[in-house]
């Protein structure tokens, strides 16, 4: 379905008003907000040296991984080198910041290549962010299905649905699977419709990818996807907020699940991941400043201080 500019620019628009409106809702609220803030800035200046220097560390360690997902999956096309491939994920990080729902991203990282190569490098590309969906989408209904059965909040709230919304996400799960390991088939069938036709000799790569492949690719996606989730529980502990490792991990596992689908621009997104991490983790920690604390501080040590990399490494790349 094809939406045009202004209903997305709306939705859009609406998403962002809600989230910010969330937020000061949830924030104004507060019986003691002074209080509450000088409590978090208590718990931030206590919070273990171990903890934080983790913290820091697993950044780099989850865009190595995914420099190194990037490079096996150009293997085939391009072999391309651990510095060069660095560059590229960094610098199209720095332009899915810049441009709307993240576009920039996949075109910006195979510009390090030679053009013969670069729209087989769009496709791969693709393949790899698709992985990450799918592993998104695994993991995010194991942890809402934990979510629903574990929060009587939640289980109220639904109801009768409980069963119909575990089984709509268990079948958007196979079909999102079926259409990643079935990519090439997909597009050979978009192929055949005479008003959208693709250069065959670009997309054919997607039929270099075995099985096998799109299984490491997969793996890789989901070692990258721990990291990052056992990044985020982290530094919830950091910022003062009790809930136990199981808890976090299946709450924070339902929030990627949501970010993925919500459609915002990049830079809006520390506003929209914040407005949802305070209503999931807020089921289980009534601490608003310190969630949106929590949220702040993964935006920045994930894609702030990396984009701001990726613009310094940008100037290298010549277009």
């Amino acid at each position: 379905m094809i939406i045009n500019k202004p209903i997305e620019f709306s939705i859009k628009l609406i998403s962002a008003l809600a989230a910010v409106g969330y937020i000061i809702y949830r924030l104004v609220a507060l019986p003691d907000l002074e209080e509450t803030w000088g409590l978090f800035l208590e718990n931030i200046a206590g919070a273990r040296t171990e903890i934080v220097i983790l913290v820091i560390c697993l950044m780099p360690l989850t865009w190595a991984v995914e420099v190194q997902k990037w490079r096996y999956l150009m293997a085939r096309n391009y072999p391309v080198a651990f510095g060069k491939a660095i560059r590229a994920v960094l610098s199209g990080l720095s332009m899915a910041l810049l441009t709307p729902n993240r576009v920039g991203e996949i075109a910006t990282r195979v510009l390090v290549l030679p053009k013969e190569h670069r729209l087989k490098g769009i496709w791969l590309g693709s393949l790899g962010g698709l992985a990450q969906i799918v592993v998104t989408l695994l993991f995010g209904i194991a942890g809402g299905s934990f979510l629903i059965i574990t929060n009587a909040d939640v289980n109220i709230a639904l109801l009768s649905n409980n069963y119909l919304i575990l089984s709509l996400g268990i079948t958007g799960g196979i079909l999102v699977l079926a259409s990643y390991f079935y990519l090439h088939r997909i597009v050979e069938w978009i192929n055949s419709w005479k008003w959208l036709p693709f250069k065959k000799k670009h997309y054919q790569v997607l039929k270099q990818i075995s099985a096998h492949n799109k299984l490491v690719v997969l793996g890789i996606s989901a070692i990258k996807y721990c990291i990052y989730l056992n990044q985020f529980y982290f530094i919830i502990i950091v910022c003062g907020i009790p809930i136990s490792w199981t808890q976090g991990l299946m709450a924070l596992s339902v929030i990627f699940l949501i970010m993925t689908f919500i459609p915002m621009a990049a830079l809006a997104d520390v506003g929209i991941r914040g407005s949802v991490t305070l209503m999931v983790v807020g089921l289980y920690a009534d601490l608003p400043v310190n969630i949106l604390a929590a949220a702040f501080l993964v935006w920045a040590i994930n894609i702030a201080i990396p984009s701001l990399i990726g613009l310094i490494l940008m100037i290298k790349i010549k277009f």
